[in-house]
């Protein structure tokens, strides 16, 4: 029994319990005996069509099982106090980075942005300085940490773009229909009830993420935001003690 087929299998039992679905009846959609259908749940002698067979059977997409079973998640690393300070004191550091941790090699970052020997020279040595790629005298490098980097909560990075991300994401976009804001007066229970559909939102977004993985020459970044927070507007709640002189 591997590890891969456990997490192949998992999604199409939570799938059966969604839809209420039992061995007996599963096994009559499949066309087999209910001995090989438990076989094939509790993952023993299952085979690649086998698998590909019960998706078939529930209508589910593969790509998508692979993502939810998280077999294409990377591990994810925390940045140090150090590594997030140079990203922020150097500018291009953290996109440089960003490429290598992409697959770019050296060549292909410096043809990318018009980089200078010089240049690309003083990049890889930062960044093996600071511990995250491992480079000798040539403009081969090796990374020292791989997977998906988090930055640390109200850390150096955070405070440093998180301004120049709500500026660019959302002020950009004020005036697309991409964009929508709302003023609701919502009792307690439906506040906690949207910010769960939030929260799906966000869950929904690193699920599709694993499917990009699979998929990379057809996905692109965006951003995402959401706020559900109490506010009063100015505009709806205070008036003004003072007679207003409007202009004629």
């Amino acid at each position: 029994m591997s590890d891969l087929n456990l997490k192949m299998v998992e999604p199409i039992r939570t799938e059966l319990k969604i839809r209420k679905i039992t061995i007996k009846q599963f096994s009559k959609m499949l066309n087999v005996s209910e001995p090989t259908t438990k076989r094939w749940l509790n993952s023993k002698g299952l085979l690649l069509e086998d698998w590909s067979r019960m998706l078939s059977v529930l209508g589910l997409d593969p790509i998508d099982i692979m993502a939810r079973s998280k077999l294409v998640t990377k591990r994810q690393f925390e940045y140090t106090a150090k590594q997030e300070d140079a990203f922020v004191e150097i500018p291009g550091l953290l996109a440089f980075f960003q490429h290598a941790l992409e697959g770019l090699s050296s060549e292909q970052i410096a043809n990318k942005h018009k980089l200078s020997n010089s240049v690309l020279s003083f990049y890889l040595k930062t960044l093996h300085d600071i511990g995250l790629i491992r480079w000798g005298n040539s403009f081969d490098f090796s990374l020292a940490q791989s997977g998906e980097p988090k930055w640390r909560k109200n850390g150096a990075l955070s405070k440093a773009f998180r301004n120049q991300v709500f500026n660019e994401l959302i002020y950009s976009q004020k005036d697309s229909q991409i964009l929508r804001l709302g003023i609701y007066r919502l009792t307690q229970t439906d506040i906690e009830k949207l910010q769960e559909k939030l929260n799906e939102a966000f869950e929904f977004a690193k699920q599709s993420e694993n499917r990009a993985r699979l998929m990379v020459e057809k996905s692109e970044t965006i951003g995402l935001a959401t706020l559900c927070s109490a506010y009063q507007p100015d505009f709806l709640y205070v008036i003004p003690n003072k007679k207003i002189v409007t202009k004629k």
